[in-house]
């Protein structure tokens, strides 16, 4: 069964402390990085089965983010 929902986890500028920090929550999930020129932002994405486990992921990034007082920006997508 193929991932239907994508997860990205972007912030601004580059910095591979906050990249660890990110992709120890899901390692198995991540399905690619990125860093875009024209607006300076660092992007993290993890690709999930279901809905309900796209919602929870969100949390969970939302929450380590929170702990970590890192700021980042969460959004979920359905492909």
């Amino acid at each position: 069964m193929a991932n239907k929902y994508s997860i990205v986890v972007s912030y601004k500028g580059h910095n591979l402390d906050k990249d660890k920090i990110i992709e120890r929550l899901s390692p198995q999930e991540r399905s690619g990085s990125g860093f875009c020129l024209f607006d300076g932002r660092r992007d993290i994405s993890f690709s999930v089965k279901t809905e309900m486990t796209l919602k929870d992921k969100i949390k969970e990034f939302r929450k380590l983010a929170k702990e970590q007082k890192i700021r980042v920006k969460v959004e979920g997508y359905k492909l």
